[in-house]
């Protein structure tokens, strides 16, 4: 079966304008260019429902949360923590509700204490000779290669503090003198009485 052939398409005559997105087209197919937008339909009325699944309730209850996991995790005691806010709600029919939101969370956290070293030893710090620390010849086994040690006539941190020091690469010995002031260790680990 063979295909009808078509007749060429005529020369536009002069002064004719081309057919454009809002012209006709002259065999009154319909003009190039998109297909006219559907109109839009008027906004959906708010829905009614309760205060407390608007978006400013759900924005206060996360408030409230993050105050409780704040107080929680923060290590601390006993704390109370107390969140305030008002909500406004307007219904379609222009009716307003207001509601005053206010949520008290108390939470109590327990710290267990560490049980002490033995007697005479200590981890690395600054510690006041004569009151944390008492004098006397200390060992460190320094298992992270690292140990910086440091014995002080002032907590004041400049140079000038230093009485003496040392960078240990592994185990080692320090005398801490009854007239220094402080001492001061770190990555050494735990110092023992030697």
């Amino acid at each position: 079966m063979t295909q009808p052939i078509q007749p060429p398409t005529p020369p536009r005559p002069a002064g004719v304008p081309y057919p454009g997105p809002t012209q006709p087209m002259p065999n009154g197919a319909a003009p190039y260019g998109p297909p006219p937008m559907a109109p839009t339909p008027p906004p959906a009325a708010p829905k009614k429902g309760h205060w407390f699944t608007s978006k400013p309730a759900i924005g206060i209850g996360a408030l409230v949360l993050g105050l409780i996991i704040g107080i929680a995790g923060s290590g601390g005691s006993a704390g109370t923590a107390t969140a305030g806010a008002t909500v406004t709600v307007t219904g379609a029919a222009g009716a307003t509700v207001t509601q005053q939101v206010t949520t008290t969370a108390t939470v109590a956290t327990t710290v267990t204490a560490q049980p002490a070293p033995p007697a005479g030893t200590f981890q690395d710090g600054t510690w006041l000779v004569n009151k944390d620390i008492k004098p006397g010849t200390y060992k460190t086994a320094n298992t992270s290669g690292q140990c910086y040690w440091a014995r002080l006539k002032d907590t004041e941190g400049t140079i000038d503090s230093i009485l003496a020091n040392d960078n240990l690469s592994g185990p080692g010995v320090v005398t801490i003198k009854a007239t220094d002031f402080a001492f001061e260790s770190s990555r050494c680990g735990e110092w023992q009485p030697a």
